[in-house]
């Protein structure tokens, strides 16, 4: 048996890990950053019905 075989497989098995806990971190990142389809989608509503009020608003504003 190589005596450096058990330092050898710990190594790899280290390195295994951390790669794994690098991707890990990458998908927590990216998951929590991005919006849910909901809040986009409540978000796009919140903006057309802001641009609609202040349309109706300045229309209302420049016939007084």
């Amino acid at each position: 048996m190589d005596p450096y075989l058990p330092e050898t497989m710990a190594a790899e098995r280290r390195r295994d890990l951390l790669a794994e806990a690098a991707r890990r971190r990458l998908v927590a990142v990216a998951t929590c950053c991005r919006g849910s389809a909901l809040g986009r989608s409540v978000s796009r509503v919140r903006d057309a019905w802001a641009a609609r009020s202040a349309r109706r608003g300045a229309a209302c504003c420049a016939t007084a």
